[in-house]
């Protein structure tokens, strides 16, 4: 990798024959034509123990995966975002039953709706963002809903991946 300087992994307790088995593991998924691509890194300690790259970035390009090849992880932002989010967590940067208003003002307004008969309206809680209880937007009964993504406020449609729900303007 020529972004951060390669440790060996016995420095960060980690086992490099055990790291070998990675690239056998990641050539048989590129081989098997079931990826193009991927790069592959472990850290442990703050410390880049094992990267390697395998296959192409771009197959009808003929261009290999390099250590600065950017991809597209689609629906994986929640899960990589839950992962961060309960890192802080531990940590003790957060409660799950903060609303998250508390750390997004923006969102002091915003409610939970729910498309359930009787269903009532509260306050958007942490705990429920990486959940598909949510907040999610919009049904056949709810075609006027709107919402708004967390980090840009664009609107999107209902059918979009859960958002935390603000009434239509």
């Amino acid at each position: 990798m020529d972004t951060l300087p390669l440790v060996a992994p016995e420095q960060v307790g980690l086992s490099a024959q055990r790291l070998a088995r990675i690239s056998g593991w990641m050539k048989g998924w590129v081989d098997s034509g079931k990826l193009p691509g991927l790069l592959v890194a472990v850290m442990r300690r703050g410390e880049l123990a094992f990267a390697e790259t395998y296959g192409k970035a771009d197959v009808e390009r003929n261009k290999p995966v390099r250590p600065d090849t950017i991809y597209r992880i689609y629906s994986m932002t929640k899960a990589v975002t839950t992962v961060a989010a309960m890192m802080l967590h531990e940590e003790g940067a957060f409660e799950l039953k903060d609303p998250v208003h508390r750390w997004i003002p923006s969102f002091r307004d915003s409610n939970v709706r729910s498309v359930a008969p009787r269903a009532s309206s509260s306050a958007a809680l942490i705990r429920r963002t990486p959940l598909s209880s949510s907040g999610e937007s919009g049904s056949p009964r709810q075609p006027h809903s709107t919402v708004r993504s967390l980090g840009t406020g664009e609107k999107h449609t209902p059918w979009s991946t859960p958002w935390i729900c603000r009434p239509p303007p």
